[in-house]
């Protein structure tokens, strides 16, 4: 949701820019939280994504909030679990809306992803988990099975470390909790790329125990790109 946010609103000024006669460009530069090849990293490289077959909690690559419904915890769902094809078309759509609750989500949950008008019923709060399978259904039927949501930006949003050295960097922060990579810098075209600041070598990091340290005042390291406009 608040990936959907930030790129509507950013598409915003910049359409509004564009219509002024600019030649605009786009940057967006930043501590992400989410892992390379995750679905929120897929989200912003491929510009869409479908929530029906996301486990909410997982979809950054780096927590998984295992105080949720796991996928395989069906004790809460009045359900049929028999795993053969049902012939009804509204008995597959139900059990695909299961589907969608043991992956973590909930209308709440889906409306902060999708956006509030997207969901017919404004709050799961009070309502049976029958009660959200049948909404999920619903909202399911008008997009052939899917909880699909694409970006303004979709096709033209790269990560300047990727196009440079063809991968992202092994990490980008050293904590006591987590290592690896959560910043990028993406941008659209108009822009090229020219050279990047590589990342320090983990051992060097280490020597000085994790970020921040006596030598990285910061817990992240710094990403440096060279633009020029194409």
């Amino acid at each position: 949701g608040q990936c959907r946010h930030l790129f509507d609103v950013i598409y915003a000024v910049k359409t509004a820019y564009a219509e002024k006669g600019f030649d605009v460009h786009t940057v967006f530069a930043g501590d992400w939280n989410f892992n390379p090849g995750s679905a929120l990293y897929n989200f912003f490289a491929d510009g869409d994504i479908d929530l029906l077959f996301e486990n909410r909690r997982k979809m950054s690559g780096t927590i998984d909030d295992s105080g949720g419904v796991s996928d395989d915890d069906t004790s809460e769902l009045h359900v049929n679990d028999d795993d053969g094809v049902s012939e009804d078309p509204s008995d597959a759509g139900e059990k695909l809306a299961a589907d969608v609750i043991r992956r973590g989500w909930n209308l709440d949950n889906l409306a902060l992803a999708l956006g509030s008008r997207r969901v017919p019923v404004p709050s799961a709060s009070g309502h049976n988990a029958q009660d959200v399978i049948s909404a999920i259904h619903r909202m399911m039927l008008t997009t052939t099975y899917r909880l699909t949501m694409a970006h303004p930006f979709a096709g033209d949003l790269q990560s300047a470390y990727r196009a440079v050295e063809g991968e992202e960097p092994r990490f980008t922060t050293c904590h006591a909790k987590f290592v690896g990579t959560n910043d990028y810098v993406w941008f659209t075209s108009g822009l090229a790329p020219r050279r990047v600041l590589r990342c320090p070598n983990l051992d060097d990091i280490l020597q000085h125990h994790r970020l921040p340290s006596v030598r990285y005042p910061s817990d992240h390291v710094s990403l440096v790109i060279d633009f020029s406009f194409s």
